[in-house]
């Protein structure tokens, strides 16, 4: 079976005695201060670092309140004060993890600027630059792709950190009194250098890594593959961020340092099918004729009902326009964002939520409701179904079976946010007995019985944190398994996606020549392209742009003789990435298990895409000394949980965690 790339570290090559002849480490810490006055000290000692010396890069490690800096060989830190001590530490002594991040974040100051390469920043951590936007009178929206190592407790391993992070100045925060959000003012302050091109850690400092909209992500796509493109584009995706990454420690460090990404071998890999979907959502819709829909709308747009209404049509579903929630029906309600609801105004769907808290209601918001919004009248339908499945506690399609005696159980966090780890989180149940739900508030017998079969890490992943895990219980044995998302990713086949994405370039560069075209005509004859390529030389001198063949598709016979040819002679325009067995994306389809370390990865249904906003991450079972029951796999091909694809958890978790919502509402 093809194997799969994950952004899980294979391996971490270190050469200690190559390094050494071009770099060195040293800690700080304050030795001079108490605690709680090292504490009020801390916030302003990174700047100071980066001030004292030719810093590289800067890790902090929590548990010792310590920094580690990584100098050019035969420097030092210049601190100057009494209270901090500044020790040379040997590469080969650190803790793996803290060499890695000192490495992976140095690479901006040793490669420096790079044509044709997105600007690199090392900013308590590196980042990659995909945009800037310039904000009117307040500085500059600056968008990176952030790459660091970090330990995976759950599979045992190192992995890729690769997220967006959004730098934004703090005059852009302040509220119209001048005041910064308490959130904002206690974050860390970032200085962009003269020329807007560098990013530094400083107290005084007047950008912090926030996003400006609460209710907004500004988010870097996975990958973009379709259309023309070329080595700019693929550089602002992560993808493309992983690439330029990994040929950074080439440049940086040649065999010095590497990170080898890992390869996983599936158990099995199997296809989502989009006629099992249209099946599945066909029964859904049926069931969901049987009775009308109620749409009430509450908000500033009066024309909101009617488009939803119009929606709802092509689906056969009846709705009725009400001015007041029916607490016996199927409810829509239409709400403006919840962001434009100020400070003490009270929002709509959470006042109907406290006045009818077991009436099956489904907020929407009217800018959702497009003529091209199918799919949003498609969820809304598939929500209002399984809240009716809780409500009614009945399974009412055709699910994969569940195990009559496995407890499925989940934890919901406390709206006191600031005491999120200090307080029990309410614990919520179910069991499924046939098609019959069974559901409500943890028993304390039952909690304390978790307390005494689970292993520690699943302890710590389902009682600590501020995620905490989902768990499937067995009380009469004791056997339990804990889900947790690791964060890793699997990706494409990225060599292969770069090696073609440089060809694809390539060509966008330097066009094709025209010879090529006029003999492969004469060559090829027969050919049903010809006249079509003829038409294309016709337009053009003696370089054809490779946009001149953009609407010839990689689909025929002949066309794909045609674009091989061109390829072979080093002129790739197009290439085959999603093939199910030897596409560099095929990987990113269809839900791939690893039963023997328990991973597993849901995908996009059908085949894989050319384009993604998301990579799927890679989730973990952990369980305390016995397999991972067959039924646990099946149980995630149900298709309208996640829309129109498999679930990451077994499916009874959506109805559980739905429960669970509307009952902490209640309290």
């Amino acid at each position: 079976m093809k194997t799969v790339l994950t952004s899980f570290i294979e391996h971490t090559s270190i050469n200690h005695g190559a390094l050494h002849e071009r770099v060195t480490a040293a800690s700080v810490t304050y030795n001079g201060y108490s605690k709680s006055e090292a504490e009020k000290q801390l916030p302003t000692l990174a700047s100071r670092i980066y001030s004292a010396g030719p810093v590289l890069s800067l890790v902090w490690q929590r548990s010792k309140q310590t920094y580690y800096v990584l100098l050019p060989q035969g420097t030092s830190l210049q601190l100057n004060d009494a209270a901090v001590s500044v020790k040379p530490q040997g590469l080969d002594l650190l803790p793996k993890w803290v060499i890695t991040s000192l490495l992976i974040r140095a690479t901006p100051r040793l490669l420096g600027s790079q044509e044709n390469h997105p600007d690199r920043l090392e900013a308590d951590g590196l980042h990659y630059v995909v945009d800037r936007k310039q904000l009117k009178g307040t500085g500059s929206l600056i968008t990176t792709v952030n790459i660091d190592s970090i330990w995976c407790e759950p599979a045992k391993t190192a992995r890729l950190i690769v997220r967006t992070v959004t730098f934004t100045p703090l005059r852009a925060h302040e509220k119209p009194d001048g005041e910064l959000p308490r959130k904002i003012a206690n974050q860390p302050r970032y200085r962009l250098d003269t020329l807007g091109q560098n990013i530094v850690r400083d107290g005084s400092g007047d950008y912090v890594k926030r996003t400006l909209w609460r209710n907004t992500k500004n988010r870097v796509p996975a990958f973009r593959l379709n259309g023309l493109v070329t080595l700019e584009s693929y550089y602002r995706t992560r993808l493309g961020v992983i690439s330029l990454f990994l040929d950074d420690l080439k440049r940086a460090y040649g065999e010095a340092f590497s990170i080898t990404l890992k390869e996983i071998e599936p158990t099995v890999h199997i296809p989502v099918s989009g006629a099992s979907i249209k099946k599945s959502y066909d029964s859904l819709f049926d069931l969901m004729r049987q009775q009308p829909i109620w749409i009430t709308n509450h908000s500033d747009d009066p024309d909101a009902s009617a488009r939803l209404q119009a929606l709802l049509l092509p689906h056969k579903v009846q709705s009725e326009i009400s001015s007041t929630i029916q607490p016996d029906g199927l409810n829509i309600l239409l709400v403006n964002d919840k962001e434009q609801y100020n400070d003490g105004q009270p929002d709509p769907y959470q006042e109907a939520r406290r006045h009818h808290p077991d009436t099956i209601i489904q907020s929407c918001y009217p800018d959702r409701l497009k003529l091209n919004s199918a799919h949003v009248v498609q969820v809304l339908l598939k929500e209002l179904f399984i809240k009716s499945e809780i409500q009614q506690r009945i399974l009412l399609l055709d699910y994969p079976a569940l195990p009559s005696d496995a407890v499925f159980i989940t934890s919901v966090r406390p709206l006191d946010e600031e005491n999120v780890n200090k307080i029990p989180w309410p614990m919520y149940y179910c069991k499924v007995e046939g098609e019959r739900l069974c559901l409500g508030p943890l028993p304390q017998s039952m909690e304390d019985a978790l307390k005494e079969n689970l292993t520690q890490p699943q302890h710590k992943a389902v009682f600590t944190g501020a995620e905490r895990a989902d768990l499937i219980f067995w009380p009469e044995s004791g056997d339990a398994l804990t889900i947790t998302d690791t964060e890793a990713l699997t990706l494409p086949d990225e060599s292969t996606t770069y090696k073609i994405v440089k060809e694809l370039d390539h060509t966008a560069v330097w066009g094709v020549p025209s010879q090529l075209i006029s003999e492969y005509c004469e060559q090829n004859t027969n050919s049903s392209i010809v006249h079509d390529l003829k038409a294309i030389l016709a337009d053009h001198s003696e370089t054809l742009p490779a946009k001149a063949f953009r609407n010839l598709k990689y689909q025929s016979n002949d066309t794909k003789h045609f674009f091989d040819y061109l390829c072979h002679r080093g002129y790739r325009l197009k290439a085959s990435m999603q093939s199910k067995n030897t596409g560099p994306l095929s990987s990113t389809a269809g839900i791939w298990i690893d039963k023997s370390r328990a991973l597993y990865s849901v995908g996009n249904p059908d085949s894989a895409q050319r384009n993604q906003d998301n990579f799927n991450h890679i989730y973990c079972v952990e369980d305390n000394g016995f397999e991972v029951p067959e039924w646990f796999w099946a149980s995630l091909e149900v298709w309208h949980v996640k829309h129109r694809g498999a679930t990451v958890y077994p499916y009874i978790f959506k109805h559980l965690r739905e429960y669970a919502r509307r009952e902490t509402l209640k309290h």
